[in-house]
């Protein structure tokens, strides 16, 4: 089964950029204000591991749509 999430950003461009080589890959949509739909195959979950994709969009707020769930973004804090 693929992903279906809603991420929270400011732009579109930062998941993009985070999602890198697989965003061609993808479905991408704009909802509303700083929120983005993004569509993720299960062929490409297949290919580069869904951890990877988990990793990949820590920055963000990202509800999924299959489990009901918000992961919000790991706060980073300086050394």
């Amino acid at each position: 089964m693929g992903l279906q999430l809603i991420v929270h950003c400011e732009n579109e461009r930062e998941i993009i950029d985070s999602l890198k080589d697989i965003v061609d890959s993808c479905e991408g949509f704009f909802i509303d204000n700083n929120l983005f739909g993004l569509s993720i195959p299960t062929n490409v979950l297949d290919l580069v591991d869904e951890d990877n994709i988990w990793l990949a969009l820590e920055k963000f707020d990202v509800y999924d749509l299959w489990s009901g769930n918000w992961h919000y973004k790991k706060m980073i804090h300086p050394s």
